[in-house]
Formats: structure tokens, sequence, C-alpha cells
């Protein structure tokens, strides 16, 4: 049985998140945002998921991605362990309801102008949507 989960923060035009929760076929897709910098720092290349709280570094970004990749499948993993109810309580948490509703979008990282914050990057935060599965 599918069931799907969204986020959205109107408030700074950032796209619609969805996840798909499949429990019947052991499967997870949809599209969430990442924010891609080079830390000031350690100029590590940092790739950071908000909406999963979800991030991963490197000295290359293909390094980031493969611990960003790791860390998705992961999380997807040990929740299709769980049954339908602990899955929506775990999404709770992280601000995900289930169908249409608005996701509060994690204020501890992001402020009320879209600013990165608790990260020291170098240069410019790119911002991509990936499509997770």
């Amino acid at each position: 049985m599918k069931r799907p989960f969204s986020s959205s923060d109107k408030n700074r035009g950032l796209k619609k998140e969805t996840l798909t929760v499949n429990l019947h076929k052991k499967r997870i897709n949809g599209e969430v945002t990442s924010l891609n910098f080079v830390d000031k720092d350690t100029k590590q290349h940092v790739i950071y998921i908000p909406s999963l709280e979800i991030s991963g570094y490197g000295e290359t970004i293909e390094k980031a991605k493969k611990i960003v990749e790791f860390s998705i499948n992961d999380f997807f993993t040990s929740l299709l362990k769980l049954s339908l109810i602990d899955v929506r309580q775990e999404l709770k948490k992280l601000g995900w309801e289930r169908a249409m509703f608005n996701k509060e979008f994690s204020h501890a990282y992001i402020d009320a102008n879209g600013e990165l914050n608790g990260f020291e990057a170098e240069g410019e935060i790119e911002k991509k949507v990936l499509s997770v599965a």
C-alpha cells in the first residue's frame, strides 16, 4: 500500500518535497531538496538534506554524494523495517505530514530568509532537487 508524504515551504518558494512509502514492495521514492556547499573551515564538500536531516561530506563532491547515498539508503532501509504507524511517527519527527499538509523546514539550519545557519559555507550554496529511491 502506497503512503504519500509531502512537505513544502511556500514562504521561501522552495519546491514541494515528496516521499512515497510502499511497505509491500519495500520501496521509498520521491524528491527532496539538497544544499551543496564547501565548508569554510575544513574545505570539505557538504551535501545537506534538511527535510531528512541527512548530510554527507568529503574531499570531493563525488565522495560527499557517496556518503549521502549511503545515509539515505540506510535511513530508508531502517524505515521499511517499521510498521506503518512507526513510519508515520518517524517522518512526523522530521516535520513530514501525510498527504498535502505543509512542513516547517528545519528552522535550526534555515532562517526566515532561507539562509543556511549552523554551517560555515565558503562561496555559493547550491540548492538542488534530488530524486531518492
